[in-house]
């Protein structure tokens, strides 16, 4: 996401039949994540860290670097 690499280190499988662009963003959720299209449904990203940063809840990522529904993670 803007040029830094991004661990995902916990994240739940949500099954249903969207197939949007792998890497967007479809939702976040207070207090639970954020949750990207793989192309074959979903993942629910629930633990997360920035290449030289501090692990962190995923949702507390969007609100401090102002990721939003429809941004994307390449």
């Amino acid at each position: 996401y803007n040029n830094k690499k991004l661990f995902v280190w916990e994240a739940d499988i949500i099954v249903n039949g969207d197939n949007e662009k792998p890497g967007s963003i479809a939702e976040i959720i207070d207090k639970k994540g954020i949750v990207v299209y793989t192309g074959k449904g979903k993942i629910l990203v629930k633990r997360v860290q920035f290449e030289g940063g501090i692990e962190m809840w995923a949702d507390n990522l969007a609100e401090k670097y102002s990721i939003k529904e429809s941004d994307k993670f390449d």
